[in-house]
């Protein structure tokens, strides 16, 4: 009977591909504990059914003690990819596989193994190109293969699991903790099936999320359950003694196996050409076309970037049908959406968008908590997986290539993103949120950053490069996607990490990525955007190689802030200050999903009143998140009060030492040191930062910018202003980015990449002999300056300067800051005693002489006084300036922003110059949330003309 079921599932499943796997591997009967083996997988089976909607199959294998499970999506060859697939088939003796994923050379390793002498293959499914493989190579198969996969083979006595170099597929393991079964599964959800798998966090996992945004290891938040490391074969049998016996094998960098007629290597196309840039124009185009194999429509989703851009432009060449291309955002004026749009166009693809709104992240969202076990809210994985699979099957994304080939902002200043992820667990461990142990893993990881410091300078750039790569692109990224998207019967294909290209960026090293040959910044994925050059057409290849970079979460950024409020409105009052793990959340968002997390994946059936077998995928198809704290807050503060994490640090003795950040280039003498500083941070916060957002848009409104003209961006800083002209005005002529700071202008480099700048450093005090050689005859039509323009020490200097620099009818716009900015906030830190803090120690601070030591009688409880409007205007007048107009603009600000303001070098409050920021931050932020969530921010724009 048990084997009639198991073979009605595999009739079902004749002929489909699959796209997901589980197992089990034990030694004789389940404990007391545990269901049967059979049983359980069949459960597994079930719960990963959206992965593989087409069918299933069980297939136990009882020599080896195991039973191997399977769903499918059909992409190739529908008649004969069934899965489980067995060898011989009616031998129930041969071995059986079960595999996730695509190969996408499989075509010739097949004709290779043929020629080889293997037997000729019964279908042309990439399924039996693989048992063919293992069948007359073993393990050196895994290093012939370019695609994506995750492989489970019993052959004998023995159960080999195997996962691509990348990670794209996954593995999720569980051992039972005497040593006597291992249970894998594609999703963690599934491994619930199996009654031994506890619902416990692990609260190292949780940690590593909090602090730096992604587990090491691809590691789940179940305790005792890991991953199958990328590029890993796993072998497992049962041992005499009754105990399994593990093998674990790094088959990454494997040399090819010995076969006549010698087997085709993905990589040896590639090493063969010493060009990165010729490789790639060698490579690209091929690849682009295996990853457009299937008997069934593919896709791509498109951003209008290089990433995406290139690939569409190839798939359109290589597609055997129509090109369908997907978009999605949350703002119908999203640049994404007008770039993507003009791209598709030119391409000629079948082109579709999409504009997201928070009901729909809201009703997405605890499916996509259940899906991807982790506490996080639906991206476009989530959301575009099922719009997308209403035309596709499969989908090609661009995912990979700026973490192969340097595209990220983070590659560029390694030290500052190190010293971040070092600020973010100091302050986790001063909250109490890392119970002992919890932080060793990341402890381990910062040391390894030291000891490669120690190697030279490439050492630190090169671990974190490796960092992210191996770990943050496979959570954040890969297994967003592969979950994501599957949950909807919808396969998402990456080029970038195909064999051929993986191989060029391997040979390249962190400052060939990221420098020129005298040491200067270059923009990130340099080879990649001289082989677009090379492969497209210069109308399509200008677009693509010149347009700035938009973070892809930037997409959905104005939902999540809306979501944000509507958190605040969910949770019951007091439920953040009480929250054991609010030190892990970024913001409301970030904590209700680890609260759904904890709904779907740690509560017991009983509390929340659903069956005890209900899977989290079950569950969250009965739960809603607007719902959480009504229907179950008090079962979820129960489970918290529970929780057993450590006492809060007094002092950061347990913490890591943020690594040193990269020396500032030199600086104006007129400038003060503070501006030196917090010049990283400053950055950050004018690309971010509603208030500066606020400030650019209505400067570049107030400008009256026209096409064809020329525009000053003066103390440009990372080059905010100049990318809101450019969105005001996309057809100015040249932007001129003046600032004193070369780490400023370096970061300005990267923001505006493409646009048509040009970069100038220069002391406010001598703006014309920098900018005169480089005008000649030309003159400059508008002058923009946000924030900046009265804190030059040579103010009228500068105004003249700039008399000599603008055409007739030429204006100067800049904006200042209401007096009444920081007012309101000052005066809620005064009423806490944190403005000044009190008993902070100002050793070294020397105060001028109108505000008086911190702490002394008469010292001022705020910021000093600044210039009203009037005195403003008065002073621009005197220089001979005549005002034209002026506007006022307000916003509002979330605590958390203000804090963050106040907390840059340049703002920071003189008497908290001893304080560490993650202590300071949680008062400053806890103080501003007792009177108010938000508070109100107005600039004022003023336009000027040389009188």
């Amino acid at each position: 009977m048990v084997h009639a079921r198991a073979d009605l599932l595999r009739r079902r499943a004749r002929g489909l591909t699959m796209c997901g796997i589980a197992g089990v591997i034990e030694a004789g009967p389940s404990g007391p504990d545990g269901g049967s083996a059979l049983a359980v997988v069949e459960a597994m089976v079930r719960a990963l059914h959206h992965r593989g909607p087409d069918g299933a199959g069980v297939v136990p294998c009882p020599r080896a003690g195991a039973v191997l499970g399977s769903t499918r999506l059909a992409l190739l060859d529908d008649a004969g990819g069934s899965q489980p697939w067995r060898f011989d088939p009616g031998d129930d003796a041969s071995p059986v596989l079960a595999f996730n994923g695509e190969l996408y050379n499989h075509p010739e390793l097949a004709a290779a193994l043929t020629r080889a002498g293997s037997p000729a293959p019964r279908s042309s499914c990439d399924t039996e190109t693989l048992a063919r493989g293992w069948r007359a190579l073993g393990s050196s198969l895994w290093a012939q293969l370019d695609g994506m996969f995750a492989a489970a083979i019993v052959d004998g006595d023995e159960l080999v699991l195997a996962r691509d170099p990348h990670g794209q597929k996954p593995v999720f393991l569980w051992r039972e903790p005497e040593g006597r079964a291992l249970v894998f599964a594609s999703e963690l959800g599934a491994l619930l099936a199996e009654p031994r798998v506890r619902r416990r966090l692990d609260p190292a996992v949780l940690v590593e999320l909090g602090a730096i945004g992604f587990p090491l290891g691809d590691d789940a938040l179940l305790a005792g359950v890991v991953s199958l490391p990328p590029g890993h074969e796993l072998r497992v049998r049962v041992g005499e003694d009754g105990r399994l016996r593990e093998t674990l094998f790094d088959f990454r960098g494997a040399p090819a196996p010995r076969a006549e007629p010698p087997l085709p290597d993905p990589r040896a196309a590639a090493a063969r050409v010493d060009d990165p840039v010729d490789a790639l124009v060698a490579s690209l185009p091929g690849v682009v076309a295996s990853h457009a194999r299937a008997d069934h429509p593919v896709g791509l989703f498109l951003s209008g970037g290089l990433d995406s851009g290139l690939l569409a432009a190839l798939l359109v060449e290589h597609a055997q049908g129509p090109v369908h291309t997907f978009t999605l955002a949350d703002d119908p004026e999203h640049p994404d959406l007008e770039a993507a749009r003009t791209l598709a166009a030119k391409l000629g693809t079948v082109h579709h968008e999409r504009i997201v709104s928070a009901d729909e992240v809201e009703a997405a969202w605890p499916l996509a908590v259940a899906i991807q076990g982790l506490p996080a809210a639906p991206t476009v994985a989530e959301l575009g997986g099922a719009w997308a699979r209403q035309w596709v099957k499969a989908a090609l994304v661009g995912d990979g290539a700026d973490e192969l080939f340097a595209g990220y902002r983070y590659h560029q200043v390694p030290h500052r993103t190190i010293g971040s992820m070092a600020a973010g667990y100091n302050r986790m461990v001063r909250q109490g949120a890392v119970p002992k142990g919890a932080g060793d893993r990341l402890r381990a990881q910062f040391q390894a950053f030291k000891d490669a410091e120690a190697e030279g300078p490439l050492g630190t750039p090169t671990a974190l490069m490796r960092l992210f790569a191996e770990d943050r692109l496979v959570v954040n990224h890969l297994r967003r996607w592969d979950h994501g998207a599957l949950a909807h019967g919808l396969e998402v294909r990456l080029p970038y990490l195909a064999r051929p290209i993986t191989a060029v960026a391997e040979r390249l090293p962190w400052s060939a990525l990221v420098r020129d040959a005298q040491g200067r910044p270059i923009p990130g994925k340099a080879p990649l955007r001289a082989a677009a050059r090379r492969l497209l057409p210069e109308s399509l290849s200008r677009d693509l190689t010149e347009r700035a970079k938009i973070a892809a979460p930037s997409a959905l950024a104005k939902v999540r802030a809306e979501l944000n409020a509507r958190c605040r409105a969910w949770m019951p009052a007091g439920h953040r200050e009480g929250h054991p793990l609010a030190a892990c959340a970024l913001d409301e968002v970030s904590l209700v999903s680890i609260d759904l997390f904890a709904a779907l994946y740690l509560l017991d059936a009983s509390a929340l009143g659903v069956p005890a077998d209900a899977l989290p995928v079950a569950r969250a198809r009965e739960l809603s998140v607007a719902q959480l704290y009504a229907r179950h807050g008090e079962a979820l503060d129960a489970y918290w009060r529970g929780l057993e994490l450590a006492s809060p640090q007094p002092s950061p003795k347990t913490a890591v030492k943020p690594q040193p950040k990269s020396k500032p280039a030199d600086l104006s003498a007129l400038l003060h040191d503070r501006w030196t500083r917090g010049a990283d941070r400053y950055a950050d916060a004018a690309l971010e930062l509603e208030t500066y957002t606020a400030s650019n848009a209505l400067l570049a409104e107030l400008a009256d910018l026209r096409p064809g003209m020329r525009v000053i961006d003066l103390a440009c800083g990372t080059g905010a202003t100049s990318r809101a002209a450019f969105e005001r005005q996309p057809e100015l002529a040249k932007v001129y980015a003046v600032d004193w700071s070369a780490q400023m202008l370096d970061e300005a480099r990267r923001v505006l990449e493409g646009s048509p700048v040009h970069f100038a450093q220069a002391p406010a005090g001598a703006l014309a002999p920098a900018l005169l050689p480089v005008l000649g005859e030309q003159r400059i039509d508008r002058v923009l300056c946000n924030a900046a323009l009265f804190q030059f020490p040579d103010y009228a200097g500068v105004l003249a300067d700039l008399r000599q620099l603008l055409a007739p009818g030429g204006t100067l716009a800049f904006t200042v800051p209401e007096p009444t900015q920081g007012k309101a906030i000052a005066e809620v830190l005064a009423r806490h005693d944190l403005y000044p803090l009190r008993g902070a120690k100002t050793s070294g601070f020397r105060p001028s002489p109108r505000q008086g030591p911190p702490g002394r009688p008469g010292a001022r409880r705020g910021p000093p006084p600044q210039p009203s409007f009037e005195q403003r205007v008065a002073a621009t007048e005197a220089a001979g300036w005549t005002l034209v107009h002026s506007q006022v603009r307000a916003v509002s600000m979330a605590a958390e922003e203000h804090v963050r303001w106040l907390l840059l070098p340049m703002f920071r409050h003189p008497s908290w110059a001893q304080v560490p920021d993650e202590e300071l931050r949680p008062r400053l932020i806890e103080a501003l949330r007792s009177e108010g969530e938000r508070y109100p921010v107005a600039w004022r724009a003023v336009v000027v003309a040389p009188g």
